[in-house]
């Protein structure tokens, strides 16, 4: 139990490997422990996939692929000057890519955005608009981090799912189902803002690509980056491929 309670503390605060890593150690040490913890845990199809996948969205994170994804996305013509549109697309932008990076690192990434675009509006700080975002990125990224069925703690989760029950959930109608409710607990919460909250969002409706794009690099992809978004996708259909392909293509 305070191994557990250990985990789930450095899980909230650091983040997904080291903890888990220490967790194994720790509960291979105990009383009720030994190498038996050891092999079992990494003998887990679920913990060798985690082990191949952490590197590679380690490398995407560290280059600044998401957080120029991001600025291009938000500082486009259709977000600029519509500031519930423009919360949406942020929101969903967090719940689509905290399942593949660091949850807390998108969350400091999307709050260092909206913080620093209310300070280049000259917004203050304990405006209602910056409140509910600031609450509702965590929100976003929570939500978001279960829909993706091969990482995270999305794979956690069918793991455990499988290991009891033996059904295996198909990755496509899974993500399809958890994205569309993801879609309309973050169009509830804005609803929530608009229409009890009452926030003003006039100062916002300047929200334009130069303050977005303020102390960032250049839009533009660089050429590795976009190696990357390209070896990002194609990993993520090499991962949907073995649901998908008939069980007869097997070896």
């Amino acid at each position: 139990l305070g191994v557990l309670a250990g985990c789930v503390y450095l899980w909230s605060t650091v983040g997904l490997i080291w903890p888990s890593a220490l967790g194994v150690i720790a509960m291979a040490l105990s009383e009720n422990g030994g190498v038996q913890i050891i092999t079992t845990a990494f003998s887990n199809s679920n913990v060798l996939l985690l082990l191949f996948i952490f590197p590679v969205f380690s490398v995407i994170t560290n280059t600044g692929v998401f957080n120029k994804l991001t600025i291009y996305i938000l500082s486009s013509k259709l977000v600029s000057g519509k500031p519930y549109l423009f919360a949406f697309v942020m929101l969903a932008l967090v719940a689509l890519l905290s399942p593949f990076a660091n949850g807390p690192v998108v969350i400091l990434i999307f709050w260092s955005i909206i913080t620093g675009m209310a300070k280049t509006l000259g917004v203050d700080a304990e405006n209602k608009f910056v409140k509910c975002m600031i609450v509702g990125i965590p929100f976003a990224s929570m939500m978001g981090f279960v829909c993706v069925p091969f990482v995270g703690f999305g794979l956690i989760l069918n793991g455990l799912f499988t290991s009891y029950t033996g059904i295996v959930f198909d990755p496509i109608l899974y993500m399809g189902i958890m994205f569309s409710m993801t879609t309309v607990a973050i169009l509830l919460y804005l609803a929530v803002m608009k229409f009890i909250i009452r926030v003003d969002v006039t100062a916002f409706k300047s929200v334009n690509a130069n303050a977005l794009q303020k102390g960032t690099d250049e839009v533009a992809f660089t050429k590795d980056q976009k190696i990357l978004l390209t070896y990002l996708i194609v990993f993520m259909v090499f991962l949907c491929m073995p649901n998908l392909l008939p069980a007869t293509l097997g070896v």
